[in-house]
């Protein structure tokens, strides 16, 4: 029988609102979006920084990721908001970051209004840098892909393929020696996948 957590009738009032700014890298690649919130409502509690819940019969705590890295790649620019009971300054970052593992760090907190808008609203474009690990590619390739006015490609989703448009969602592809970078926009939610670009790129 599940049990009713207790929520304090203040809790809105008094939880201050953080954006937190992390890494993932290394091992850190391969943790899910379940993994780590996992991950940091354990530093949290071990750093003594007490977590907002939600309200109702089944409270969860008021953590809130922006858009999902793909599973395997690394960033230098991962985010969530979080609500807790509790001021963040530099010594509670160092905190929080002894209990993280390998491949994870906070670099920065900002606190954020509580009507401040969302993760997904605030993120619009996607920045990724691709080690082509000696594949030959010229500047021709990345021309004629960005020159076309629709860019269509197959897409499976929940078991079902369909075909899509990625070509809105291509801002630039700019090639350094043995490195891509590629920045993708994010429209209503949607995007184009930095493997389904260099795929495009290679076949």
């Amino acid at each position: 029988t599940p049990v009713k957590k207790e929520i304090p009738e203040d809790t809105k009032q008094s939880a201050v609102k953080y954006r937190v700014h992390f890494i993932k890298k290394d091992y850190a690649r391969y943790l899910s979006h379940l993994d780590m919130l996992r991950i940091f409502e354990r530093a949290f509690r071990r750093a003594k920084l007490t977590i907002a819940y939600s309200a109702g019969f089944n409270p969860r705590p008021k953590f809130s990721f922006g858009p999902a890295l793909s599973l395997g790649h690394s960033s230098e620019a991962e985010y969530f908001d979080v609500e807790i009971f509790a001021s963040m300054a530099k010594s509670t970052i160092d905190s929080l970051n002894q209990f993280l593992p390998e491949g994870m760090d906070i670099l920065s907190v900002k606190e954020i209004t509580e009507n401040a808008p969302k993760l997904s609203k605030s993120i619009n474009s996607f920045e990724y840098r691709v080690n082509l690990m000696g594949k030959k590619l010229d500047d021709m390739a990345i021309a004629n892909l960005l020159d076309r006015p629709s860019v269509m490609i197959n897409r499976t989703s929940k078991g079902h393929e369909k075909e899509i448009d990625i070509r809105p969602y291509l801002e630039d592809i700019t090639l350094h020696e043995n490195e891509l970078d590629i920045t993708t926009n994010i429209i209503d939610g949607r995007t184009a996948r930095v493997d389904e670009v260099t795929r495009l790129l290679f076949d």
